[in-house]
């Protein structure tokens, strides 16, 4: 069975496609990368800083698979020719997106409203555009009911490979993947068809497979951002290591610091990535409300919460369910973190901070920042 990394804006980008196959290795490495959508210019002229995310040179190891969001025909046609210019052989398209912003200009499932407007943009692609394209695609828009509409449409069509989520546009990602609608739908396809939607354990990536042997591949999205050792599991390896983990969140966060160009913005990145991760262990709901409070990129590092959330993720995932800091306090010669301060500027009690036994800065009582420098000590109003 494949395994496909699905596109996620702001999520699977380039840095986290090298980051996760550096530190999870060849059996934790999906056989494609879907990078997330990319919208062909209306006047033809591409942006370098956006075409920068495709450039092969930044994209070593599995394959990327760019996709397209776009409801123009002959303009998706155009930026497909520009792409495999780039030596890019696949191009997926993406009918699938439920984001308001994008549905209310008819992109994405919002295409799914009127079959005719569907035809008419497959008809616009296929007709200008050469070699492989594949698509990913909703149930429809309120029902799915109506994919058997939309399917006949895309039958018509030499689509490589047709990913299917079982949701429909209303339901963006509340509830559960219709896996019944799914299994209905399957024998009818005339294509390659690939699953997507609510994957998040080896034992689902298993069961699927076994389910439907027929599927070319298997498509996960936040299940992977949550585990990033995901496939690495379900090939029976290991579950990923504190020293992994650490690699994997340091080499996000220098990553997108040098890709912004701003600490400040990777800090905003990698709230998004903790947005999953810290989901996967128990009782973190407490360092989940410190990382949220961390605005500037000084506050995320004096946290060090890639480090120690690392620790926390790792016993999580060797005995889900269980409270993160037992693990911490059962595993020998693992350091427990220190409980009578909270390594972090909005600290309530700032004397407690400030006191010669705590091992972290003091804390600058007007700024209500670390005190750095030859003052600290002064600025902080302690001795040490």
């Amino acid at each position: 069975m494949q395994y496909y990394a699905a596109p996620m804006e702001g999520l699977t980008d380039r840095v986290w496609r090298q980051a996760q196959q550096k530190w999870f290795g060849p059996e934790g490495t999906a056989h494609r990368y879907y990078a997330p959508f990319l919208s062909p210019p209306e006047n033809r002229v591409l942006i370098k800083k956006k075409m920068a995310e495709l450039a092969p040179a930044a994209n070593p190891g599995a394959p990327v698979i760019p996709q397209l969001l776009a409801k123009d025909g002959e303009l998706a046609a155009w930026m497909i020719g520009e792409l495999r210019a780039l030596g890019y052989t696949e191009v997926n398209l993406n009918l699938g997106c439920p984001s308001g912003t994008v549905t209310a200009k008819g992109k994405g499932s919002g295409m799914l409203r009127d079959p005719a407007v569907l035809d008419a943009f497959l008809d616009a692609v296929f007709s200008h555009a050469e070699g492989p394209i594949s698509v990913k695609t909703r149930l429809g828009v309120s029902s799915p009911d109506e994919f058997a509409a939309i399917l006949d449409i895309y039958d018509r069509y030499p689509i490589c490979e047709l990913t299917i989520h079982p949701r429909v546009m209303r339901q963006l990602y509340r509830g559960q993947a219709d896996r019944a609608a799914f299994a209905e739908a399957l024998p009818r396809c005339t294509m390659p068809v690939c699953y997507n939607g609510d994957v998040t354990t080896p034992e689902e990536l298993h069961a699927l497979a076994t389910q439907f042997p027929q599927l070319s591949g298997i498509m996960i999205g936040r299940g992977f951002i949550a585990d990033p050792a995901l496939l690495r599991r379900a090939r029976g390896g290991t579950g990923a290591s504190r020293e992994e983990l650490r690699g994997y969140l340091d080499d996000l966060y220098h990553g997108y610091t040098e890709l912004f160009g701003s600490a400040g913005c990777a800090v905003s990145r990698m709230k998004a990535h903790w947005f999953y991760l810290i989901h996967r262990f128990a009782g973190s709901e407490k360092l989940e409300k410190q990382l949220r409070k961390a605005r500037e990129p000084w506050e995320y590092e004096v946290y060090h919460a890639g480090k120690k959330m690392a620790n926390l993720l790792l016993y999580k995932f060797l005995q889900p369910g269980r409270p993160a800091d037992s693990f911490l306090r059962e595993q020998p010669g693992t350091p427990v973190p220190p409980q009578r301060c909270a390594p972090g500027p909005h600290l309530q009690d700032v004397r407690r901070r400030n006191s010669p036994s705590c091992p972290h800065p003091p804390i600058n009582k007007k700024l209500r920042r670390p005190c750095t420098g030859s003052g600290a000590e002064k600025a902080g109003n302690v001795k040490r």
